[in-house]
């Protein structure tokens, strides 16, 4: 009985604040994780950076252990302040089908999405720290991240780091519905064991210039893709990383490659053609490729180099060696068009914002370090407002971001990165005098304090 009791179910917390639960983690630091509470979230779930308890103000620094599990939320909004996701989080939340990882946060528990039958989109947002993604002991590798996750679109912007063993299921192991994968300018490798094996439904893959190395095992095995842009800055290609990508007709490797290890296109038989600009040989071994490529394929290299290449370990094997000045000619992918950066406006009390692209939806994220929920009749008001939008749409690439910041001191307001929409004309004029000035944004500010004034009373 003694045991039973012990167990039974309930959810230790610390305090609830407008519908959310959280646990004290620092006194000293006054800091706070999102834990889960008496009542399961759901909806659009707004994490906040701080908030106030007992007259203290504790930064939101981290989401807890299970703290949405089996929930039915839809969308989550995270702060800056967030630094850590926790285990299990979303565990068994199949209503969610969007999460973004803020830059600011470089690594997650395990299992976090397990369960989550309708996780359709994963977005790493651009960062220069990388993503740390360890291994989950006890269950089958890093799969579990995106295990029973549907994921169709993927965005990476930052390298992503497997620990464990190394040859551990990759983060996105068999996502078979994966269809349109990006990697943002940050990225400057791409590795991880198994990161991507089987998903084959990829069907094209264009790295950014500034990525210089592909890590071993990383593409093994998806078996639909048929494009592969591998651009200027290249450097070298791990080993067995195109394995089995059965689809391949034709490689163009950059000017700057300088090694491809062995097995990186193995089982690749359909290949028929390799353009290499290298004018030096890369470095390969004589399995790179699989033996009836060297066979069936032509290798076309600069003007001048045949007779390099010809000498060389791995390419002297291809039996048909041509020599050629065009490298213009060949295939690209389509690039997607990019969305229509998105532009700020304000009137009536209200930002607006607004795309050209036909179907485009922004999304917004609004940060303030300083605002709360005040109590009481004055409002000593120091906020740092900080908005960014980008749009995006099907068949385009995410826009650019627009950022907008707000800061009011003791020295008056500073306003930077206010975007106008020149062609709808300056709505954020507000008083209508044909600039956009401190005039305008101190009336936004004031408006902005007088409903945090008035939610205060109200909360009183």
């Amino acid at each position: 009985m003694l045991a039973a009791i012990l167990y039974m179910p309930g959810h230790a917390f610390d305090f609830e604040k407008n519908g959310m639960y959280y646990n004290i983690t620092s006194l000293q630091k006054q800091t706070v994780e999102v834990t889960k509470g008496d009542s399961p979230y759901s909806g659009e779930i707004v994490v906040p950076n701080e908030v106030e308890y007992s007259n203290k103000t504790f930064s939101v620094t981290r989401l807890g252990d299970y703290a949405f599990e089996s929930s039915t939320i839809t969308s989550i909004s995270l702060p800056l302040s967030i630094r850590e996701i926790g285990h299990h989080v979303f565990q068994n939340s199949p209503s969610l089908s969007s999460f973004t990882i803020p830059s600011q946060v470089n690594q997650m528990g395990v299992c976090c999405f397990n369960g989550c039958y309708g996780l359709r989109e994963i977005i790493y947002e651009d960062s220069d720290e990388p993503f740390w993604s360890p291994y989950n002991s006890g269950v089958s590798g890093n799969r579990a991240y995106y295990v029973s996750c549907p994921i169709e679109n993927a965005y990476i912007g930052r390298n992503i780091y497997q620990g464990g063993d190394g040859y551990n299921d990759g983060a996105f192991y068999r996502k078979t519905n994966l269809t349109n994968l990006i990697f943002g300018s940050k990225i400057t490798s791409v590795t991880g064991n198994y990161l991507f094996y089987e998903c084959t439904g990829l069907k094209a893959i264009r790295f950014p210039e500034n990525v210089s190395a592909i890590g071993e095992y990383v593409f093994v095995k998806c078996s639909g893709l048929e494009d592969i842009i591998f651009s200027e800055g290249l450097k070298t290609i791990g080993m067995n990383s195109f394995e089995g990508c059965t689809s391949i007709k034709s490689l163009l490797f950059p000017s700057t490659i300088e090694a491809i290890s062995t097995g990186a296109f193995q089982n690749c038989t359909k290949i028929t053609q390799v353009f290499c600009k290298a004018t030096t040989p890369p470095s390969i071994e004589e399995l790179t490729f699989p033996g009836i490529v060297y066979l069936n394929a032509t290798l076309y290299v600069p003007i001048g180099t045949k007779s390099l290449y010809t000498e060389s370990v791995g390419w002297k094997d291809f039996v048909t060696i041509v020599e050629t000045d065009n490298f213009e000619d060949i295939p690209d992918i389509p690039e997607k068009p990019k969305c229509a950066t998105p532009t700020i406006s304000y009137t009536k009390g209200k930002l607006t914002f607004a795309c050209d692209t036909e179907g485009a939806e922004c999304v917004a994220s609004i940060g303030d370090r300083n605002v709360k929920t005040h109590y009481g009749n004055e409002i000593s008001l120091v906020p740092t407002y900080t908005l960014t939008v980008f749009a995006k749409a099907d068949g385009y690439e995410n826009s650019d971001t627009v950022t907008a910041m707000m800061t009011w001191s003791d020295k008056g307001l500073e306003v930077k990165n206010i975007t106008v929409d020149a062609a709808t004309g300056n709505k954020c004029d507000v008083n209508d005098d044909g600039a956009v000035d401190v005039a305008d944004i101190a009336t936004v500010i004031s408006e902005m304090a007088t409903r945090a004034r008035s939610q205060g009373e109200e909360d009183e």
